[in-house]
């Protein structure tokens, strides 16, 4: 599973199919989300919104990955020379770590915005 992940808490399990849609019931205020499961695959060149898809040993290659700042999960899946891009909540917890100085500024692969959304910090 992925790092500082919530867990996912399925309300029923679905039939085991390669890839299947599945509604789960999140932590932190029951609201419905459709995800889609991939199990078992290599996936290249292919984008994901990373709050709408688990991954059950799956091999992503060279993929671009949305990230907003939901929850999310994963099981012994890897992630080779991907591309993340962060949106709303998870974009801002970044500019924030990077003013402060504990995440290093953008590399080549990770859409941040370099400024604040609320300006300069002191």
């Amino acid at each position: 599973m992925g790092y500082g992940v919530a867990p996912v808490h399925l309300r029923h399990l679905p039939a085991k199919n390669e890839r299947e849609t599945i509604h789960a019931n999140l932590l932190y205020g029951d609201c419905h989300m459709p995800m889609t499961k991939y199990e078992n695959q290599s996936l290249t060149h292919k984008v994901f919104q990373l709050e709408e898809c688990w991954f059950v040993n799956c091999t992503l290659v060279e993929c671009t990955i949305f990230y907003a700042g939901g929850s999310y999960t994963w099981e012994n899946s890897h992630f080779q020379n991907c591309q993340w891009k962060f949106q709303g909540q998870a974009q801002l917890t970044i500019v924030l770590l990077q003013q402060l100085g504990l995440v290093p500024q953008p590399q080549a692969g990770l859409a941040v915005s370099k400024t604040s959304p609320a300006g300069p910090v002191n």
